[in-house]
């Protein structure tokens, strides 16, 4: 049993708080709503208490206790150190007037290389950590609950990791099929999404012009809902970036000429998907936000 004394961290995050921070106001709040209240109202919150629940990737016994409680957040949590860095270089890069020359400048030098590689990283972890493929796995009728625990841990860390919970959740005959099956199988989505994203994509980064900014969603990748946009990925309220498939000439990657200028019916377009994704949370800019989507919400 855990130690009782000891702190662990309870509210997980399944979208990065230094990622959340870019939506932020200038009072430091962040404009959402609930889009399971019957009425929606714009709501005011904390980085620390959105896009998180409690004890998100913790995993229990059948007596009810946590296994390697914290495990799975700390190694997220390294995760997003790692990541924070260059996600603020990038949102850095665009916050003047010369970004189009600064793009260039890093294109040139090949810090944009860099960029590039470590967003799709992000993508990635974006997709592995979120509320959709893990309510995909949960909500299986098939499966009893330390099973859906098992196959969760092997689809997104690895069948080694998965081992280690596994030992300490059966015994036996049971744990020895457990293990053969981690063993023998090829469920890892990581491993797939890795070899898939980093082989075949490359980053193409929008920019808002007018005064529409980007919502965020609790379920914030839009998959396969734009031509020629694999993924799409709002980062902060004025910069989202797509996910297209590479293209080589001579040996060498085609990259886009400049940053894209975004206009307002585009941003809406983008926003529309965000609003057909969200399981609940919704991050919004304002009040006059409400109405467009509730319009998007009557539709669906």
């Amino acid at each position: 049993m855990e130690n009782i004394t000891k702190k662990f961290v309870k509210k997980q995050h399944y979208i990065p708080r230094f990622a959340l921070k870019y939506f932020t106001s200038e009072n430091g709040k962040i404009s959402y709503t609930n889009i399971r209240h019957e009425k929606l109202r714009l709501l005011m919150g904390d980085v620390r208490d959105l896009m998180q629940e409690k004890n998100f990737y913790e995993v229990k016994n059948d007596s009810n206790e946590y296994i390697l409680r914290n495990r799975l957040e700390k190694q997220y949590g390294s995760f997003e150190a790692s990541m924070s860095s260059p996600y603020k270089k990038l949102l850095k890069l665009l916050d003047c007037e010369n970004y189009q020359q600064r793009y260039l400048d890093a294109v040139a030098d090949g810090t944009w290389a860099r960029i590039d590689s470590d967003m799709l990283l992000y993508l990635i972890f974006s997709l592995i950590r979120g509320k959709v493929l893990k309510n995909s796995i949960f909500l299986d009728p098939s499966l009893n609950h330390k099973k859906e625990y098992i196959l969760y841990l092997q689809m997104t860390t690895s069948s080694s990791n998965a081992a280690e919970y596994a030992k300490r959740m059966y015994a036996g005959n049971e744990l020895e099929d457990i293990l053969f099956f981690l063993k023998s199988s090829k469920n890892n989505i990581l491993q797939v999404l890795v070899k898939h994203i980093l082989s075949e994509y490359r980053i193409r980064v929008y920019k808002t012009t007018g005064n529409k900014k980007f919502f965020l969603s609790d379920n914030p990748v839009i998959i396969k809902k734009f031509k020629d946009e694999d993924y799409v990925l709002p980062i902060s309220s004025e910069v989202c970036i797509s996910f297209v498939k590479l293209q080589i000439l001579q040996e060498n990657v085609l990259l886009d000429s400049k940053i894209q200028n975004i206009s307002d019916y585009d941003v809406n377009r983008i926003n529309q998907e965000s609003v057909k994704n969200t399981d609940k949370l919704l991050i919004i800019n304002n009040a006059d936000d409400l109405k467009f989507v509730k319009d998007i919400l009557k539709s669906i």
